[in-house]
């Protein structure tokens, strides 16, 4: 299946939706949308703090989905502010920016020399728990509740240089 840059958009927002308890149209139309945050059927499988608070904005709306007791302090101090105001504010630390690749202008590149890539699937996997280092990219424990399902990594010569896994919660996104 060949995902454009639209259908990715409309996946990621659809799985933002049910893991924050809102709408998809929430993210495309102006203003601020606050929510109780709910475990939905389908949400992914991320572990929550408490107490919970999450803001996401895909271009034009915000989203703050929280517990209850959480959203009723936060909605009098965010409700009248501005998209970009929301994310300074003083009690908000940390961001995060994710990218869509563009699949009309991502073109496929050469390997530099010496660089090889390679996939491991399912228990296949577990060999890799045996090389430290990649505690951000694979879960190294086969019984996660979220257990990594695809594992590709890059070596340089013998070496493996880079790795990037994708965990169970990752197939139901587009669903």
């Amino acid at each position: 299946m060949h995902l454009n840059k639209h259908k990715m958009l409309e996946i990621v927002r659809h799985q933002l939706a049910i893991d924050m308890n809102c709408n998809d149209q929430d993210f495309i139309e102006d203003g601020i949308v606050f929510c109780e945050a709910s475990m939905n059927e389908n949400r992914r499988l991320f572990e929550r703090q408490s107490p919970y608070l999450e803001i996401a904005t895909m271009g034009k709306g915000v989203v703050i989905s929280a517990d209850a007791n959480v959203l009723k302090k936060v909605k009098p101090l965010l409700e009248n502010k501005s998209r970009e105001d929301i994310f300074v504010v003083p009690f908000i630390y940390g961001y995060s920016l994710y990218y869509i690749p563009d699949s009309g202008t991502v073109k496929q590149l050469p390997y530099p020399n010496g660089l090889t890539i390679h996939v491991k699937e399912g228990k296949e996997i577990h060999e890799l728990y045996n090389i430290e280092g990649f505690e951000n990219a694979i879960q190294y424990d086969p019984n996660h509740i979220r257990p990594d399902i695809l594992v590709i990594y890059v070596k340089n010569g013998d070496k493996i240089i880079g790795m990037a896994g994708a965990s169970v919660d990752s197939i139901r996104c587009g669903k």
